[in-house]
Formats: structure tokens, C-alpha cells, sequence
């Protein structure tokens, strides 16, 4: 009855399985919609890859096959012994059969350069390359190359000579030349009028301005020479001995005589040009000090009141009345720095009654504060007063220098300095400059795809939908 029926409904049709091109386009692939029904003709299917039941299209069924026997079967999908599936002729291309691979998916699917398994589209191609295997590039111009700021990466160190080396070392005053290599002052600059810091014999300040403001040093610095400069002032006069009495009795007597220490009697003209051993700033009105002054200093000044006093009385007589003109000890202080008297008087008996005499004898007392007249009028601090003559002195920093000679071990050393390397910020800076092409090349590399298929070509084609007679 089966092979009566197909060959009667091919009389009117082509017959059962067979594959046709479609041009109207069909929106569904359900054979019962009403739409498919209106576009599909009479006794098709579309190539879709759908699943039926054989009981359904028992013909088609009995030429395609059904279960695991189904000609167009995925081999991703499994279908029970009644079912069957049609072709899937989506973006596929249709090849003849060999003989044993009727209804197979042939060159369905490929790795990607990612290993990534994928489904290919598009046609078969024969890929050959015309060129060879590499091509050279030729550059023409220039490039411009724009100024830049390249940091230098690394890490420098630094070097420094072995020997015997010490960080410290005490001298003492008559075993070494002062002096200083390295050091952390805020004061003192020493600068070799040879350009050599390490001389075996050397001095130990040199001509030159500092930038230390004159005011703020002067307040916080001691100057005992300016203290002695002044007791010259307040004992002008005075004779040497400064007193004498004599007392007798009968066939005894006995003299007592007083003299006076702690000042200069002559001499001490610390203050005195050209010598200017102890520093005494104008402060006066109209001064270039004071004219030139900035707001600190200014204040500096008022604060302090000016040009200092010395106290002289330092109240340590003995051998003298302690009682009848005595006088406590004179202080007082220039600016930060603090001073005491240093006057002070001495009776010397002599003769049975000499000690009687001395009794009575009074301290002669010099107290009251003096100040020094004025020798400075820059507003920067020098290093030298003694300039560049050789004349020893006190200078006028440090204010005490000892004039000696070196020897011994301890006149030839070396310090050692300790020190870190920090992170360096070196960089190198570029200027904008044109590199000319006519030396430069490219070669490419070119690697042919062995594959027949390359989803990147494609063979022009026509889309049309496929039917399968059932």
C-alpha cells in the first residue's frame, strides 16, 4: 500500500525526502501555524532541524530513519526509537555525499587561538598566500619625538677611603689647634684662605662677612672680653694700692693695705679700634643697624633696650670691713646671656696691728653696671676681627682662641662622617628632535591557514529557505 501511495503522490509532488529551495520566507517552524501553513506548500517541511514523531510522518520517517538511526541526527541531541530529525540546513552549505557520510555535519566546528571550541560559518575556502611568507615595509619622513622627563632609576652609592678613623676625640686646649672639619654648628664657618680645610697648620677664622644678623648674636652670645673692656671703664683712676692706713700704739703698729681685683687697672681697650676683640653694636637711633632693621630685630632691640651693661661689684672682698661700705653682688644680663660681677677688693695686713687696721679698713666698693662704647656698624657678623694679618687675638665668634701649636698623636687625625644615602632624583630631560624613516623597516610575517574553512572569507551566496518532502 506504501509503495501504491508514494508512487501515486508523486504523480501530483516530487517524492518523499526530497530537498527543495523555497524563495517565500517562513516566520515559524510550526507546520500547524497558520501563517507557515499559508507560505509553506502543500507536503513540506522546513529544513530546520526539528523533531517529529514517526507516527506522525510515518513516509518521511521510514526514508530518514528514526532513533539513533535518524540520517540527520546532532550528534548533541538523543531521540527515542520513534522519533526523527529533519536537516538543519541553517547557514550551512550544501555538499554531496561520498558514499558513507550522507547526513552528516562536515567541518562543523574549529579551536580559536584561544583553544575555545567554536561552530564555523560561511563556505569552504582554499587559503594560499601570493606574496610569500614575510613582506617588507620601507618608512618615509620623519617622526617627531616631543621633549620629555625620563627618571633615572637606581641606587648610587658612594665611597669613601679606609684608615684610621675616628667620630669623636677629645683635645685638650694645649694638645691641638682648634679647629673643625665637619660639624653641626649654626655659628661657625671656616673657610682656608689656601682652599684646604685639612692643613697641618692653619688658622681658625678668616675675613670674611657671615650672614649671621649682628642683633640676635649679640643677645645670645657671652663676650667676657666686653665684660673686662667695661671694668677698665669703672676702675679709670684707681691707684695701685687703692688704699693704705697705718695705726700705732705705744711702741706697736700696724698697716693695712687694700688692692683691687677682678678688672683691668690699664689696659683691656678690648672695644678700642683697630683691635674690636669684643663687639659692641650701634643700636642708637640712625645707626645702619638699626636704620636697616627688619621687624624681629627691630623688636630684638626694644625688648632687650638696646646697647648692654656690665655689673662689676662681684661682693667676694676679704680682709676688709665687712660691714661698713660692703656691697652684694652686681648681675645682670645682655639679652639671653647672664653675667655676675667681678670687682672685688683685698686688705693685706701688716706689722702687730695689721689685722686691727684691716678691721676697720672698708671694701672700697665699685659697683654700678657700665657699658662699653660702641665699635660695630654692620648689620651682618664677621668672622675675623684680626682681618688677614697675623696679629693673635680673640676672634669674634668664638671669642676665645688659644694660640698653640700642634703635636703629639692627637695633631694629626681624621674624623670619620657618618652619612645616608638618600633616594636620588636625578632625571634627564630630553630635547624635541625628528628621527628620519629612510633607515627603518618592517617585515611581517605571513602564516597561511591550512584549514578549508575560515569564517573570515566569505563566498558570496544566495538565502534561501530548504524544504523536505514528507
Amino acid at each position: 500500500m506504501a509503495v501504491f501511495y508514494n508512487r501515486e503522490k508523486s504523480k501530483i509532488g516530487t517524492t518523499t525526502g526530497t530537498i527543495i529551495h523555497w524563495s517565500k520566507e517562513l516566520t515559524s517552524n510550526d507546520p500547524e501555524n497558520t501563517s507557515t501553513r499559508d507560505l509553506l506548500p502543500a507536503g513540506y517541511l522546513r529544513c530546520d532541524g526539528s523533531i517529529y514523531a514517526a507516527n506522525i510522518f510515518p513516509e518521511l520517517a521510514t526514508i530518514l530513519g528514526v532513533g539513533s538511526q535518524s540520517r540527520y541526527r546532532k550528534s548533541n541531541v538523543t531521540l527515542l526509537d520513534n522519533q526523527f530529525q529533519l536537516p538543519d540546513f541553517g547557514s550551512k552549505k550544501l555538499r554531496a555525499s561520498a558514499g558513507s557520510n550522507l547526513g552528516l555535519e562536515v567541518d562543523l566546528r574549529l579551536l580559536d587561538d584561544n583553544e575555545q571550541d567554536i561552530t564555523k560559518s560561511g563556505v569552504g575556502l582554499e587559503v594560499q598566500s601570493n606574496i610569500g611568507e614575510q613582506y617588507e615595509i620601507l618608512y618615509q619622513g620623519s617622526f617627531f619625538l616631543p621633549s620629555q622627563v625620563i627618571e633615572i632609576t637606581g641606587q648610587p652609592g658612594f665611597t669613601r677611603t679606609t684608615g684610621n678613623y675616628t667620630e669623636e676625640i677629645d683635645v685638650l686646649p694645649n694638645a691641638f689647634l682648634p679647629h673643625a672639619h665637619f660639624h653641626d654648628g649654626t655659628r661657625t664657618r671656616v673657610k682656608s684662605g689656601i682652599n684646604n680645610e685639612f692643613a697641618s697648620v692653619g688658622r681658625n677664622f678668616y675675613s670674611r662677612k657671615s650672614t649671621l644678623c649682628i642683633v640676635p648674636w649679640y643677645y645670645n652670645t657671652k663676650q667676657d672680653l666686653c665684660q673686662m673692656g667695661a671694668t677698665r671703664i669703672r676702675l679709670q683712676g684707681t691707684s695701685i694700692p687703692d688704699g693704705q692706713s697705718t695705726f700705732s700704739l705705744l711702741f706697736v703698729s700696724g698697716t693695712c693695705t687694700r688692692y683691687i681685683y677682678g678688672g683691668c687697672l690699664q689696659g683691656c681697650n678690648y672695644y678700642i679700634p683697630p683691635n674690636n676683640y669684643c663687639l659692641a653694636p650701634d643700636l642708637s637711633i640712625g645707626s645702619p643697624i638699626v636704620t636697616g632693621a627688619s621687624s624681629y630685630v627691630s623688636g630684638l632691640i626694644t625688648q632687650y633696650g638696646g646697647e648692654c651693661t656690665y655689673p662689676m661689684w662681684s661682693g667676694n672682698s676679704f680682709g676688709c670691713d665687712s660691714s661698713e661700705g660692703s656691697a652684694p653682688a652686681d648681675s645682670s644680663s645682655c639679652g639671653n646671656v647672664p653675667y655676675t660681677g667681678t670687682i672685688y677688693s683685698r686688705c693685706i695686713p701688716s706689722g702687730s696691728l695689721g689685722g686691727i687696721v684691716c678691721a676697720g679698713m672698708p671694701q672700697g666698693n665699685k659697683a654700678g653696671n657700665v657699658s662699653i662704647p660702641s665699635n660695630y656698624t654692620d648689620p651682618n657678623l664677621s668672622f675675623d676681627v684680626n682681618k688677614d694679618t697675623e696679629q693673635p687675638g680673640f676672634s669674634a665668634i668664638s671669642n676665645v682662641t688659644n694660640e698653640v701649636a700642634a703635636f703629639g698623636n692627637d695633631g694629626t687625625h681624621k674624623h670619620f662622617v657618618n652619612f645616608e644615602a638618600q633616594p636620588h632624583t636625578y632625571q634627564v630631560n630630553t630635547l624635541p628632535t625628528f628621527i628620519p624613516a629612510g633607515n627603518l623597516t618592517s617585515t611581517i610575517n605571513i602564516t597561511v591557514n591550512q584549514q578549508n574553512k575560515a569564517d573570515q572569507f566569505i563566498q558570496p551566496y544566495i538565502v534561501q529557505e530548504f524544504l523536505i518532502k514528507f
